[in-house]
């Protein structure tokens, strides 16, 4: 999670998770072949945890919409230190006007050790519009709203909000970019500031 800091007290790492399963750990992976939109896979982890996901992926053109989805349980195997297991998903929707929508959730089983903490749940909203603002490429629009509760303490709330802007300049293959995000931790007892965080820049693709 975000290490951010500020006010009369820092926010730490730990009060926020994208509850995205095992992450980037070695593994050894099989996924099917793709079958009517549907992918399945299933994964051996280093520390014998393993995961298996089910993945979604197709385009409705009679209502101009694509659609992607995946959802995933995950087992943490001698990692017993963590957690049992989790589950997770996702869904994005892109409109052929532009409009699109991502939306993700997920949770981890505690081991007992933790019991005094429940099982924590968060989730993430995000929707965009890809318009046509500039005759030089695509700009695009971003909201986000995320949440994640009982992560590190009992009770615990953490929110993060902001926005982006990218507008593409497709003749030399570059990016510019901005955005602004604020977290937030509301916890018994404690009293933390907002973090603000913005920035801007550029990518160029060769």
């Amino acid at each position: 999670g975000p290490v951010v800091s500020g006010g009369s007290d820092a926010i730490g790492s730990g009060v926020y998770s994208q509850f995205d399963g095992l992450s980037r750990r070695n593994r050894i992976q099989y996924d099917t072949p793709m079958m009517g939109g549907f992918k399945l896979g299933l994964t051996h982890v280093q520390g014998d945890a393993w995961d298996a996901s089910l993945r979604y992926s197709a385009k409705y053109g009679d209502i101009g919409m694509k659609v992607a989805a995946g959802f995933a349980y995950w087992n943490y195997g001698a990692r017993t230190d963590v957690a049992d297991d989790g589950i997770g998903g996702s869904v994005s929707l892109l409109h052929d006007s532009g409009a699109n929508l991502t939306f993700s959730s997920g949770t981890f089983d505690r081991e007992a050790s933790s019991a005094t903490i429940d099982d924590p749940v968060g989730y993430f909203v995000k929707p965009g519009w890809k318009l046509g603002l500039a005759p030089w490429g695509k700009t695009n629009v971003s909201l986000h709203y995320g949440r994640t509760d009982d992560l590190q303490a009992q009770d615990d709330e953490f929110t993060s909000w902001g926005f982006a802007v990218v507008q593409n300049i497709d003749k030399v293959g570059a990016e510019i970019f901005g955005f602004y995000r604020q977290y937030d931790l509301d916890r018994t007892g404690e009293n933390f500031e907002e973090i603000d965080i913005g920035g801007i820049g550029a990518r160029i693709k060769f």
